[in-house]
């Protein structure tokens, strides 16, 4: 035994004292006598003060105070910690801890390779538009931020088809959030007629469609700034979108409007600077078409590189914040499901339970896991995104299951 752990060793038993049969210890600070558990009681001591009449289902760390007020015994802190974590209810309805993958980079090389598409809500105003249809481009970043009355499947496919596709030309492949306004046979429909690509994000996952979502909080934080009245948001609208695609990009190194037509934004004020005209273009037709083609495709180029560097770093310092993960699942693997609050049917959503379970882990990618109940192992796959998964407590798996709206919804 060492020296420090021989003092450690006198100093505890030097406060243990026999009352009655009993064994004590008494606190060297304010002379209070703990009383010493044996080894039998300890458990029901724990869950009592954890799941029992009186009790809240409390964190371990709390329960271990309330006992060290009274009682001790070797290792109680990591019993504690041990039959805490057990506990079915709390694994169930615990705040959901962040658990993400690695960021997966989404690689395009031209403009309308690919558009996102969201509906953002702002609420009423005067002309009776109550949304905002956002589409942008992947690779050139250039906005198209349409004001409409309503979501509607009919709505979103017209404006769409008026203000991208007749204006721009069609894309190759139009990027959605899953949301029913763009999962209709309406859309699907055009879709289809344009010969492009539908592509969705994973069941409730709001942020795979991450462009667009960025997209989003700019516009509103924009409106905020430059909106008089509330009532007349959709009036300012096409001028911050002007501000937004005439602005250059960190990610691409130039604006939005430069990458989709070659050339640099005037804006109304130039009008009154003499800059002068671009010897390049003060010539002929096919000399202009020429030095416009060499031009344009130079910036691309630049802009696929700026792009390919920039998402290298967004990744690697991604992928250092402690809350991603990888590897961290397998299949055949036993795993329970975050359910997100606001998709829950409920008619008081914060006394909801987080987590459903228990699952079967059958097929997992780097950011998805294909996913079957436990005792239905025959039923259809769900499919769900990583950072959704948290392990099952143990012993024992809990018996709760989705029903089939509940599935539904994932």
């Amino acid at each position: 035994m060492t020296l420090e752990k021989d003092r450690k060793w006198w100093l505890f038993h030097l406060y243990l004292l026999f009352i009655d049969g009993l064994l004590f210890r008494c606190d060297q600070k304010n002379g209070n006598l703990s009383l010493f558990v044996p080894n039998k009681f300890r458990e029901k001591l724990i869950l009592d003060r954890h799941s029992g009449a009186c009790a809240g289902h409390l964190s371990a760390k709390k329960i271990y105070r309330q006992l060290a007020e009274k009682y001790f015994w070797n290792n109680m802190r990591a019993e504690c910690v041990q039959a805490v974590a057990k506990c079915r209810i709390c694994a169930y309805t615990r705040e959901p801890r962040s658990n993400q993958p690695g960021l997966k980079c989404v690689r395009t090389s031209e403009p309308l390779e690919l558009i996102c598409l969201d509906v953002l809500e702002i609420g009423r105003s005067r002309a009776r538009n109550r949304y905002i249809l956002v589409c942008v481009d992947h690779f050139s970043k250039w906005t198209v931020a349409e004001p409409i009355p309503n979501k509607t499947a009919e709505t979103i496919a017209r404006v769409f088809v008026e203000n991208v596709i007749l204006i721009y030309g069609a894309p190759k492949r139009i990027h959605s959030d899953r949301g029913k306004e763009f999962l209709n046979s309406i859309l699907e429909n055009i879709t289809q007629i344009l010969k492009s690509e539908v592509s969705t994000t994973r069941g409730y996952d709001p942020q795979a469609n991450g462009l667009v979502e960025r997209m989003n909080q700019t516009i509103i934080k924009l409106l905020k700034r430059t909106t008089p009245s509330e009532w007349d948001w959709d009036l300012k609208l096409p001028y911050i979108v002007f501000a937004i695609n005439a602005t250059p990009s960190e990610t691409t190194g130039f604006s939005p409007y430069t990458l989709m037509f070659g050339r640099t934004v005037n804006f109304p004020t130039d009008e009154n600077i003499e800059l002068g005209v671009d010897p390049r273009y003060t010539v002929d037709e096919e000399t202009y078409l020429q030095a416009f083609r060499e031009n344009l495709e130079n910036i691309l180029d630049e802009a696929r590189n700026n792009i390919k560097i920039a998402q290298e770093r967004q990744k690697l310092e991604f992928d250092k914040r402690p809350a991603v993960t990888e590897k961290k699942f397998a299949v055949g693997e036993k795993v329970m499901v975050i359910y997100p609050s606001e998709s829950k049917k409920l008619t008081n959503r914060k006394l909801g339970w987080n987590h459903f379970g228990p699952f079967k882990i059958i097929d997992i990618t780097e950011s998805a896991a294909s996913l079957v109940p436990v005792d239905k192992l025959n039923e259809d796959p769900i499919t769900v995104p990583i950072e959704r998964l948290i392990k099952i407590p143990s012993p024992g798996i809990p018996r709760h299951f989705y029903t089939s709206k509940e599935k539904s919804t994932i």
